[in-house]
C-alpha cells in the first residue's frame, strides 16, 4: 500500500525532529562563541520553519481526520426544530363563515289571543268554556267529530292512531297532503303547546331527513286528556317558511302566500286544501327561488269556504316534497 500524505507528513516531522539538539531548544543559554551563535541564528530559524510546518500540518490533518469521522452521513442529519416550542393553535373561524342561526315561524296565535287549551269549531269561539286559538286542520274537521271518535275508542278502541301523534302526522302528510314519499317520523319534542313531530324521508345514504315540522296539540275539552285524539294545527318552520297569509287570519280571494327559503335552484308550488283533503287552488307554475333566506310569494285565486289549509312545498332534487311548511286560515 502507497504512504499516505499523513504518513508522508508524519515521517518528514520525525526525521526533522532527530536532529534538534538540547541547548536549541533553550533560548536563554549563551553559547561560548556568541558571535558564532549569532552567525547560525538565521540557520537555525531556516532550521525550524520546515519541522513546524510539517507538524501545523499534520495537527491540521489531525483535526480534519477527527472532524469527518464524526460528522454523521446527510442521510442521517436531523433537521432542526422549529424555534418556538408553543403548538399552533387551531384558527377560530370568521363571523362570515359561520352557519347564521334559523329563525322558527311558528303555527302560533297572535300574541293577544287568549291561552289554548281546547280547539273547537270555528267560528264558535267557545268550547270547554276557554276560546280557541288554534285552526283545527285534520284528521277532525271540528270538536264533534274528534267528541264522537273519542266516545267510540273509549268503548271500542276504534282507530287507536288517532292517540299516536307520530302516525297521526305521518298519516296527515301522506294521505290528506298526498305527499307519499314522506315516509318517516324523524323527531318529538313536546312542550306546554302540544307536539312538534318531524316527518320527512331516508336520503341516499339512509340518513334520515326532516321535510317539515307539523304541530299537533290534543283536540279535546282539555289540553292534558291523554284519551283525546290529536290534531294538526300548523307547522313549525326554520329554512323553509310559510308567513303570509299570519296563522289564523281571514283570508279572501286572491291571496297573497309567502315567507322565506334559503336554497338551491328551488321552485315553490302552493296549494290550498279544505278539510276534507280536497284541492281548491293550485298555482299554475312553481315559483323559482333560491339563496340564502330569501324571500318568496305567490298570488293564489281559491274556491270554497271553512278552515283552510295553505301548502307549500318544494323539491325536485331528491324527492318530489323535499320540504314544505302548511298554515291555517278561515274564510
Amino acid at each position: 500500500m502507497s504512504p499516505t500524505t499523513e504518513d508522508r507528513l508524519r515521517a518528514a516531522f520525525e526525521a526533522k525532529a532527530a536532529v534538534v539538539t538540547p541547548a536549541a531548544l533553550d533560548p536563554g543559554r549563551q553559547s561560548p562563541d556568541a558571535d558564532a551563535d549569532q552567525r547560525d541564528s538565521s540557520r537555525w530559524s531556516a532550521r525550524w520553519v520546515a519541522p513546524l510546518l510539517a507538524a501545523a500540518a499534520v495537527i491540521g490533518v489531525a483535526i480534519a481526520t477527527a472532524a469527518i469521522v464524526n460528522t454523521p452521513s446527510a442521510h442521517h442529519v436531523t433537521p432542526a426544530g422549529p424555534t418556538n416550542s408553543v403548538l399552533p393553535t387551531k384558527p377560530t373561524p370568521s363571523q362570515s363563515s359561520r352557519k347564521p342561526v334559523p329563525t322558527v315561524t311558528k303555527s302560533r296565535p297572535p300574541a293577544s289571543a287568549p291561552k289554548a287549551v281546547a280547539s273547537c269549531d270555528l267560528p264558535v269561539p267557545v268550547c270547554g268554556g276557554r276560546q280557541s286559538t288554534y285552526e283545527p286542520l285534520w284528521p277532525f274537521a271540528n270538536y264533534a267529530a274528534a267528541k264522537a271518535w273519542q266516545v267510540a275508542s273509549e268503548s271500542s278502541g276504534s282507530q287507536p292512531w288517532h292517540l299516536d301523534a307520530g302516525q297521526t302526522a305521518l298519516l296527515f302528510a301522506q294521505n290528506y297532503l298526498g305527499f307519499t314519499d314522506i315516509t318517516d317520523v324523524t323527531s318529538t319534542t313536546t312542550d306546554q303547546d302540544g307536539v312538534q313531530i318531524g316527518v320527512g324521508y331516508r336520503n341516499p345514504n339512509g340518513q334520515p331527513h326532516t321535510a317539515a315540522l307539523l304541530h299537533l296539540i290534543r283536540f279535546g275539552e282539555f289540553r292534558d286528556d291523554s284519551t283525546a285524539g290529536w290534531e294538526v294545527v300548523g307547522s313549525d318552520d326554520t329554512d323553509f317558511s310559510l308567513e303570509q297569509p299570519a296563522y289564523g287570519s281571514q283570508v279572501s280571494s286572491p291571496m297573497t302566500v309567502g315567507g322565506h327559503i334559503t336554497g338551491v335552484d328551488e321552485n315553490i308550488v302552493v296549494d290550498v286544501k279544505d278539510s276534507s283533503g280536497s284541492v281548491l287552488t293550485r298555482t299554475a307554475a312553481g315559483v323559482a327561488a333560491g339563496g340564502q333566506n330569501s324571500p318568496w310569494h305567490a298570488s293564489v285565486s281559491f274556491h270554497g269556504s271553512g278552515v283552510l289549509t295553505i301548502v307549500a312545498f318544494t323539491g325536485g332534487h331528491l324527492t318530489q316534497h323535499e320540504r314544505f311548511a302548511i298554515q291555517g286560515g278561515h274564510t
